[in-house]
């Protein structure tokens, strides 16, 4: 992210109260289409295993999207990424939680070609990211680097336990579609927050009902903020990333980029 079109001799606005209502009509506007016949949306199960399986993580599960970048002149995705990229579970390995045993699965960045960073670009690799299902949501336990625990937190990242509209704290994890860019970023602590239980999103790779998770990317208060929103159906896992700026001075709040999701596999069981 860069700092981009801010007025430094501007008087600065109070920040909006209601960023949530914001996002939310923006939503409806830019990313969201509820006309969708009832039998084409991907819908979760119910309450209860959407608690207990936020995102299915088994080896050899993958998730491919497209970037599409915003434009403020004609207020369209008008540019597209040339790069299909995503996500792809290579592995597990066992992690001490609290005193208790459990697995974490390797999360790696791939190409279409669903190659994991560690072997297609094994001179930038910088680790993967463990992450694993516990029954209050998903944790990100940390980084690991061929075997060995690089980073140790963790902290539960997307919950539904606080409900709507209740920040919470824990490390940075973000992944960028196009590699491990801002890994540096990674021991850094933020917020979180569950803006959505009910959002319907449209994908090339079909539509999906999701919960949107808020987290704040980098804020240089008092000129931007940067967001990220997750939306994550529990049947396939994350289908979109939107990222959105706010700008303090002027008191907007506009999108950036989005990534959709355009291809997935999702596996019962374990390899």
């Amino acid at each position: 992210m860069i700092i981009r079109d801010y007025l430094v001799n501007s008087k600065f606005y109070s920040p909006l109260k209601n960023i949530l209502t914001i996002f939310m009509v923006i939503s409806f506007a830019y990313f969201l289409n509820s006309c969708h016949e009832k039998n084409n949306i991907v819908e979760p199960k119910n309450e209860q295993s959407i608690i207990d399986s936020l995102i299915p993580l088994n080896v050899g599960n993958h998730w491919l999207y497209k970037r599409y970048y915003y434009s403020n002149s004609d207020s369209s995705y008008g540019h597209t990424s040339i790069f299909i990229s995503g996500f792809i579970i290579d592995g597990k390995m066992e992690v001490n939680s609290k005193g208790k045993k459990v697995t974490a699965y390797k999360l790696f960045t791939c190409g279409e070609d669903l190659k994991p960073s560690l072997n297609n670009t094994p001179e930038l690799f910088q680790g993967s990211k463990l992450i694993y299902q516990g029954k209050e949501g998903i944790y990100y336990f940390g980084k690991e680097k061929y075997d060995s625990l690089i980073t140790s937190d963790d902290e539960l990242i997307f919950t539904t336990k606080y409900g709507i509209g209740k920040e919470y704290k824990a490390h940075k994890f973000y992944y960028a579609t196009v590699g491990d860019m801002y890994g540096e970023l990674d021991g850094l602590m933020t917020t979180y927050e569950l803006v959505s239980t009910d959002s319907l999103i449209s994908t090339p790779a079909g539509d999906f009902r999701c919960f949107v998770f808020k987290m704040v990317f980098l804020d240089l208060k008092p000129l931007f903020r940067d967001d990220i929103y997750y939306f994550i159906n529990p049947q396939i896992g994350l289908v979109a990333m939107i990222s959105m700026v706010y700008h303090y001075n002027l008191g907007t709040y506009r999108p950036m980029d989005k990534s959709l999701l355009t291809d997935y596999k999702i596996k019962k069981d374990d390899l």
